[in-house]
């Protein structure tokens, strides 16, 4: 009992340094195991514990040096994570390979953890600010844009009418060489962004006026051509000329994305 009190305390005591809830979940759930399969000699060698902790406090250094996404796939040590491959294709490997299923616990908790991490990421390689000029200019030069706006205000009337993908653009952010696909309509960006997995969250609790301003409707995009459109599993209906339009539906009812147009952000409804 005495034993097992101690090995508890230790997992506790080494994931705290993590700031992150769901990082110290991890950590403390990976340290468990390993710290049970110590001899009781170990456990009782105080200068044993001194130089793990010593490691361990090296070992999250590195870790908080790592990018939010970086962040996220480094808590799974036997996933095999290569940073340059687009995140959203990375998690469908990592659910792969983990097995999760719809609705399992685990599986939930690494679908919020990975939303969390394209939201922290966003903002951490671009700016949670709408009038920050700076991140403006680093988003636009990675939607192909030479010549720069003076003005924050002058760079979102820049992009008025263009349809880009926000997890393209977090893809994009080491390698400006990364061409990112403009879409014609709402429509378009809705089909793109679901059947390829690439939807950001909306309403984020981390979301800064940046990322809220730049989201739009996907499960509801506009219809350029009049009338109302309704998601449904697998289609685009639309209500006024009766069109139909097949697609993949690969998450169901999670929301969110983005839409390059408005100066007023949309509401998903």
């Amino acid at each position: 009992m005495i034993r097992h009190q101690k090995i508890n305390n230790l997992a506790l005591t080494m994931s705290s340094n993590f700031a992150d809830a769901d990082t110290r979940r991890c950590v403390g759930a990976t340290l468990l195991p390993l710290l049970s399969s110590l001899p009781s000699n170990l456990l009782r060698n105080c200068n044993f514990f001194a130089k793990i902790a010593l490691k361990f406090r090296l070992i999250v250094a590195c870790h908080d040096e790592l990018e939010p996404m970086d962040q996220f796939f480094s808590q799974y040590s036997w996933f095999d994570y290569n940073a340059p491959l687009p995140a959203s294709q990375q998690f469908k490997r990592l659910r792969e390979e983990a097995g999760w299923n719809r609705g399992d616990a685990e599986g939930t908790q690494a679908w919020e953890g990975y939303r969390t991490a394209l939201v922290r990421q966003f903002n951490s390689t671009y700016s949670s600010d709408l009038d920050d000029l700076e991140a403006w200019h680093a988003l636009i030069r990675h939607i192909g844009v030479v010549e720069l706006p003076d003005t924050a205000e002058e760079c979102q009337t820049l992009v008025e009418g263009k349809y880009i993908n926000l997890v393209d653009l977090v893809d994009a952010r080491n390698d400006p060489t990364i061409v990112i696909e403009h879409f014609a309509n709402e429509i378009e960006l809705s089909e793109y962004t679901r059947a390829n997995d690439k939807i950001f969250p909306r309403g984020h609790i981390e979301a800064g006026s940046l990322l809220t301003f730049l989201l739009r409707r996907i499960f509801r995009p506009r219809n350029p051509e009049g009338g109302r459109l309704k998601c449904e599993k697998g289609k685009v209906r639309n209500r006024k000329r009766g069109k139909k339009t097949a697609r993949q539906d690969l998450l169901g009812k999670a929301p969110g994305s983005l839409k390059l147009n408005s100066r007023k952000p949309a509401t998903d409804d």
